[in-house]
C-alpha cells in the first residue's frame, strides 16, 4: 500500500482545490451580504484578518482586485473563528460550526501549502481527510455543483487505483462526513474518523448517577466532539449538578495516562458555572468556598457540587490547570420544573417498534404510544388503513393498549426526495422514506419501492445493496442524482427515527397548546450487539436533529437530554419491582427473545440493593430461527419422500422470487406464524396427515415443471387453509422444530457458561438467584421448556405477550439505573489466540482476559454443525478463532494477574483510569479486544494495552497518542446468518443466507 499519494492524485487535489476556493468566496459573500448589506460586507470581512493580512489586502484593493476575488485560503480558518456565532453560519453548519476552523486550516495547512511549495511527498491520510472535509463543507453550503464536481474528481481516482489503497487502519467516520461516492468505496472510506482533540479526558457523574466523560482541550485548540446536553429537574430543596470520579483525570498518551486534581474556585458568570481544577495528588481540603447558592463538598473522597433548587444555568464550564497550562471542556444545562419535562423511551425494534411519553409531575400512567394512529391523524390523513405497519398478530390482538408499530418501511427507487430532518409524508408519494403505507397497495409499491422489512439491522447488509434515483439534484440534501442504498442506509434509519420524533413532539403540541416550552429527555433502548460507534451517532444525530432552530423552534424545545440503556437491561430493571426478584447480594441472569436477535444480561445487586450489569452481549437469531424451522417442516411435508436438497431448493426459491405474487408470500407467512403461535408438544398431527394426497402431488408437480412465476404458493396456502380447518398448528415430524429450539438454547447456554469462565457450564444450575425470559420469543413454551432444563427452578419467565413486550419500556422508567446510565456498551476484554497446526484435530484454544480473569475456552462446534438432514442454515456463525498454519509458536497464556479490589465499581474504575488489563503486550497480529460480541483491532500496533473510553469510543493510548480500534472490514459478513424467506417481498433468493450484524456472536464483554 502507497503511503503517500501519486502524481495523478496531486493533479485531482489542484482542481478540487481551484473548484473550492470560488464556491467558498461566493457562499462568504453570501451571508456575509445578507446580515451586513453588500455594501458593508467587505469592511466586516477585513476586519476579521489578522493585521498582516488587512495590510495585504489594502495593497490588493489599491490594485483594482475585487473584494470577491482577494478572498484566499489564508484567510479561511481566521474567518470561521470570527463569525462562528454568526446565524447564517450556524443554521448552515449546525454543530459542525465548531469544528469548521480546523478544516479549513487543515485544508490549508496539509495539502493546499503543500501542493504550492511542490513538496514532494503528502501523506494518503492527509489526502482521505481533505476529501471528507471537502465533502462535509460543500453539502453544507448547499451547493449541488460543486459536489457534483468533487464526486466527479474522486471517482476519476477511483478508476484510476484500486481501492486497496485506501488505508484500513482508520476507524469509523460520522454520519456527518459519510462519503458520497461509490458503496465499494463507501464500505473502505467510512472507516476514517477523527481522533478527539481534547488532550485530557474528565470523567463525571451528572445529576450524581449519570457517566460522563467531558473533553479538555486547550485554549487555541476547538473541540471536534459534540458538546452534549442535560436535563436537571427543579424538584426538592437543591439539585446534585455533578461529582467528580475519585477526582481523576485521564490523557491521550502514556506518558499522561492520568491524574489527580482539586478544585480550587466556583464562580458564576452570565449563565455560566465554572469550575475551576488543578492537578493536585494530594487529598481533597474538606470545606471549599463557592457563591451564594452552590455548595461543593467531597463526600468519599470525591467532589460533588448542588446549587439550590431556584438556580439555573446553561452550561458548566471546567477548566483544569496542568503544570501551569488551562485545558477547557464543557456541558450544556437545561434546569426545568417537572411538568415540563417529557420523557421519551423509544424501543426501535426489529419486529416491531414501540414508544412511551410520559410527562413528569403528573401521576399518570405508563402507556404505550399510539405511534401508527397519530402518525396517520398528523402526516397521512388521506390514507385509511389496514397498514402495512400494524401488528396484526392473534397474540398481541388481545393487548387492549395496542401501540405497536411494525417495521414495514418501503423505499422508493426513482424520482425519490430525501431531507431526512423532514416530518413524514412531506412529499407525498415521492418521499424516499415512506413510513406509513396501506396493505391494499402492496402490488403497486412493489413497483417504485423496495420493502425493509427490518430497518433496526438494514445497515448491516440485510437487503444487499440497489441503487436509488432522485428526483433531480435539488431534490436531496447530497445535491445527488443518484446514490446507492448502502450509502444512503445509515441515513434512512436516522429519518426513520425523526419520523418518530416528529409524531410525538405533534402529539405533545396539541396536548399542551402552543404557549408551553419543553424540555424532552429521549432513552433508546438498544440490542446489545450493536456496536459502541453506531450509539455513540445515534445519540449525536438526535441531538443535531431536536438541537436544529427550526425544529427546536416549531415545537418550542428549550432542552434535550439523549441516552441509550440496553434492552436486557431494561427489562431487569422492569421485573425488579417483583418481590419474587428482588434481593441483596443476588446474580440474575435475564434472558431477550425477540424475532430477529437475542439480548442478555447478568447483573448483580450488592448489599444496598444498587444494581450493576457485570456482563452483557446477544446474538443475531431467535424466533426468525423458529418460524424457519416450521417453514422447513412444511415444505419437507408437501414434497415428502421426494423432498430431496434440489426440490427443496427450487421450491424455496419459488416462494421467495419477486415474480410470486407478494399477497400469497404473506399470506403465507401468517400461516406460518399461526403455527409457531398455536404450536404445543401434544394435542397436534403431522401435516403430513392432515395433507391429502392429491393436493401434495399437485404441489410436487407444479414444483418440478414451473418457474418461478408459477402459482404454487397459491397453491400450498390453499392446501394449508383447508387441512388447517380444524387444527391450529402442526407436529414436528421431521425433528426441524425441536432441533431449532435446541440451537437457541444451546447458544444462549454456551454463551453464559463462557461469561462465567466456565467452559463446562457446570455453574449455571445453581449459580443464578432468579433467570428471568422476556421478549416474544418466549410465548413459544418449548423454547422456555429447554431454557428450563440448563437452569432449573431458578427460572422465571414471564407468560404474557403484553408483559413480554413492555416490560423493558418499564424498566426505562424504573428510576434506577445500571451502570450509572453509561453509553458504554461494554467493557473490553482482550482475546488471545492459540494457533493451531493445521494438521491437528485438536480444537483452537482462545485466551480471555478481562483484567479480573483469565480463563481458557475451547469453542463448541455444535451450534454450528448441521441440525437436520436438510442442512440448516449456521445463523450464529462460526465461533471458532482464526487459525494459523504450525510453523508460528503459540503465544503464552495470559497469568492472572493479582489485582487488588477496586475501590469503585469496575466502571467507574475504568472511566477514571482506563487500561483494565495492565501489564500486557498487545500484539495485531495475536489478539483481538471484544467488547459486546464484537471484535476490535488495533491495526499496526504492537505494546502495551493500555484502552481508556473518551465518551464516543474506546482507543488504545500509546506512547504517540490515541490510535483507533476499529472493526475489521471483512467483519461486516459471513457471520450471524438469517435465511432471506423471511423477508420474501423482493428480489430475495432462497439459496443466499444474508449477514446481517457484523459482530461475531460469542458475548466478549464485560460490562
Amino acid at each position: 500500500m502507497q503511503e503517500n499519494i501519486t502524481s495523478f492524485q496531486r493533479e485531482q487535489l489542484e482542481k478540487a482545490l481551484k473548484l473550492f476556493i470560488e464556491a467558498f468566496r461566493d457562499y462568504i459573500v453570501e451571508i456575509l451580504s445578507r446580515e451586513y448589506g453588500e455594501a458593508d460586507w467587505a469592511v466586516k470581512y477585513k476586519a476579521a484578518l489578522k493585521p498582516e493580512h488587512q495590510l495585504n489586502w489594502e495593497r490588493e484593493k489599491a490594485k483594482g482586485r475585487s473584494a470577491r476575488d482577494m478572498i484566499d485560503y489564508t484567510h479561511l480558518r481566521n474567518f470561521a473563528l470570527q463569525f462562528k456565532h454568526s446565524a447564517a453560519l450556524k443554521a448552515d453548519f449546525q454543530e459542525d460550526v465548531h469544528v469548521l476552523p480546523t478544516r479549513l486550516s487543515d485544508i490549508y495547512y496539509k495539502i493546499r501549502n503543500r501542493i504550492r511549495h511542490d513538496e514532494e511527498t503528502i501523506p494518503k491520510d492527509d489526502y482521505i481527510q481533505f476529501w471528507l472535509h471537502l465533502r462535509a463543507i460543500a453539502r453544507a453550503i448547499k451547493n449541488p455543483s460543486l459536489i457534483e464536481a468533487l464526486k466527479t474528481l474522486e471517482n476519476d481516482d477511483a478508476m484510476k487505483h484500486t481501492t486497496t489503497e485506501v488505508p484500513t487502519r482508520l476507524a469509523e467516520v460520522s454520519p456527518a462526513e459519510t462519503p458520497t461516492g461509490r458503496h465499494n468505496e463507501y464500505a473502505l472510506q467510512k472507516q476514517i474518523v477523527e481522533v478527539p482533540r481534547a488532550s485530557l479526558f474528565l470523567p463525571i457523574l451528572v445529576r450524581g448517577q449519570k457517566a460522563h466523560v467531558v473533553h479538555l482541550c486547550e485554549a487555541d485548540v476547538v473541540n471536534n466532539r459534540p458538546v452534549r446536553g442535560f436535563i436537571f429537574e427543579q424538584s426538592g430543596h437543591s439539585i446534585t449538578l455533578f461529582s467528580l470520579i475519585e477526582n481523576t483525570y485521564q490523557g491521550r498518551d502514556t506518558t499522561h495516562a492520568k491524574g489527580k486534581c482539586q478544585l480550587k474556585e466556583v464562580r458564576v458568570e452570565d449563565k455560566t458555572l465554572t469550575v475551576v481544577l488543578e492537578q493536585n495528588e494530594v487529598s481533597p481540603q474538606p470545606n471549599i468556598n463557592a457563591p451564594q447558592g452552590i455548595k461543593a463538598l467531597y463526600r468519599q473522597e470525591s467532589l460533588v457540587v448542588e446549587c439550590s433548587v431556584e438556580m439555573a444555568f446553561d452550561k458548566i464550564v471546567f477548566q483544569l490547570w496542568v503544570n501551569d497550562k488551562s485545558y477547557t471542556g464543557e456541558i450544556q444545562t437545561h434546569f426545568a420544573p417537572p411538568q415540563l419535562i417529557s420523557d421519551v423511551a423509544m424501543d426501535f425494534g426489529s419486529e416491531a417498534s414501540q414508544i412511551v411519553v410520559h410527562t413528569r409531575g403528573r401521576g399518570e400512567t405508563l402507556r404505550r404510544f399510539p405511534l401508527l394512529k397519530e402518525m396517520q391523524e398528523q402526516f397521512y390523513k388521506e390514507l385509511q388503513g389496514p397498514f402495512h405497519q400494524e401488528d396484526t398478530s392473534e397474540k398481541e390482538r388481545l393487548d387492549t393498549e395496542k401501540g405497536f408499530f411494525r417495521s414495514q418501511i418501503f423505499i422508493r427507487q426513482k424520482d425519490a426526495v430525501f431531507f431526512k430532518q423532514t416530518q413524514p409524508n412531506a412529499h407525498q408519494a415521492n418521499d424516499l422514506v415512506c413510513t406509513l403505507t396501506k396493505k391494499g397497495d402492496i402490488d403497486n409499491l412493489r413497483k417504485t419501492h423496495f420493502l425493509i422489512a427490518n430497518p433496526k439491522l438494514a445497515h448491516l447488509g440485510a437487503y444487499g445493496n440497489f441503487e436509488i434515483q432522485f428526483k433531480d439534484t435539488s431534490s436531496n440534501e447530497l445535491g445527488s442524482q443518484k446514490n446507492d442504498f448502502g450509502e444512503l442506509v445509515t441515513d434512512i434509519q436516522q429519518a426513520i427515527i425523526y419520523h418518530f420524533l416528529h409524531t410525538i413532539l405533534g402529539r405533545l403540541d396539541l396536548h399542551a397548546g402552543k404557549t408551553h416550552s419543553r424540555f424532552i429527555n429521549i432513552k433508546f433502548l438498544v440490542p446489545n450487539v450493536l456496536d459502541q460507534a453506531a450509539v455513540s451517532n445515534l445519540i449525536t444525530q438526535t441531538y443535531q436533529f431536536l438541537r436544529q432552530p427550526q425544529i427546536a423552534d416549531i415545537y418550542r424545545i428549550r432542552g434535550i437530554e439523549v441516552g441509550t440503556l440496553s434492552e436486557s437491561d431494561a427489562s431487569f430493571l422492569g421485573c425488579w419491582q417483583d418481590e419474587a426478584i428482588r434481593k441483596a447480594n443476588a446474580k440474575y441472569l435475564i434472558i431477550d427473545v425477540g424475532k430477529g436477535t437475542t439480548d442478555f444480561s447478568i447483573i448483580e445487586s450488592n448489599a444496598q440493593m444498587e444494581l450493576s450489569s457485570t456482563y452483557r452481549s446477544g446474538f443475531i437469531g431467535a424466533g426468525n430461527v423458529l418460524t424457519y424451522a416450521f417453514i422447513e417442516t412444511v415444505v419437507s411435508a408437501f414434497l415428502g419422500e421426494q423432498a430431496t436438497d434440489v426440490l427443496r431448493q427450487k421450491l424455496l426459491r419459488i416462494m421467495t422470487s419477486a415474480f410470486t405474487d407478494i399477497v400469497n408470500q404473506n399470506t403465507f407467512l401468517d400461516i406460518i406464524e399461526g403455527l409457531k403461535q398455536n404450536y404445543r408438544f401434544k394435542g397436534i398431527k403431522p401435516l403430513s396427515a392432515l395433507l391429502t394426497a392429491e393436493k401434495r402431488e399437485e404441489v410436487v408437480n407444479l414444483v418440478i415443471k414451473s418457474d418461478a412465476s408459477s402459482n404454487v404458493l397459491n397453491k400450498i396456502n390453499e392446501a394449508l387453509e383447508d387441512a388447517l380447518k380444524n387444527h391450529k398448528s402442526i407436529a414436528d415430524e421431521f425433528g426441524f422444530i425441536n432441533n431449532a429450539v435446541q440451537a437457541v438454547a444451546d447458544e444462549i447456554n454456551q454463551k453464559v457458561a463462557k461469561a462465567l469462565h466456565d467452559p463446562t457450564g457446570e455453574k449455571l444450575p445453581n449459580y443464578f438467584h432468579k433467570v428471568i425470559l422476556t421478549g416474544r420469543g418466549f410465548l413459544f413454551e418449548p423454547l422456555v421448556a429447554a431454557i428450563r432444563q440448563t437452569f432449573s427452578q431458578t427460572l422465571l419467565p414471564f407468560h404474557t405477550a403484553d408483559e413480554l413486550k413492555r416490560i423493558c419500556l418499564r424498566g426505562a422508567f424504573s428510576g434506577r439505573v445500571i451502570n450509572y446510565d453509561s453509553n458504554l456498551v461494554g467493557m473490553p476484554r482482550l482475546h488471545t489466540l492459540l494457533y493451531q497446526k493445521a494438521t491437528s484435530q485438536a480444537k483452537p484454544q482462545e485466551i480471555i482476559n478481562d483484567g479480573q480473569k483469565t480463563s481458557v475456552y475451547t469453542p463448541s462446534d455444535g451450534i454450528s454443525e448441521m441440525i437436520h438432514q436438510f442442512k440448516f442454515p449456521n445463523w450464529f456463525g462460526d465461533s471458532k478463532p482464526i487459525t494459523k498454519d504450525s510453523d508460528e509458536p503459540a503465544p503464552l497464556a495470559v497469568e492472572k494477574e493479582k489485582i487488588p479490589p477496586p475501590s469503585t465499581s469496575p466502571l467507574l474504575r475504568f472511566l477514571a483510569e482506563g487500561n483494565p488489563i495492565a501489564g500486557t503486550q498487545y500484539r495485531a497480529s495475536q489478539h483481538t479486544i471484544g467488547v459486546s460480541g464484537v471484535k476490535y483491532l488495533c491495526e499496526g500496533y504492537n505494546g502495551p494495552l493500555d484502552l481508556m473510553f473518551d465518551g464516543e469510543r474506546i482507543w488504545m493510548r500509546t506512547d504517540g497518542g490515541l490510535k483507533a480500534l476499529q472493526v475489521p472490514l471483512d467483519f461486516f459478513g459471513g457471520q450471524s446468518m438469517v435465511w432471506k424467506t423471511l423477508f420474501p417481498y423482493f428480489n430475495a433468493t432462497a439459496k443466499e443466507h444474508t449477514p446481517i450484524d457484523h459482530s461475531q456472536p460469542d458475548p466478549d464483554d464485560v460490562i
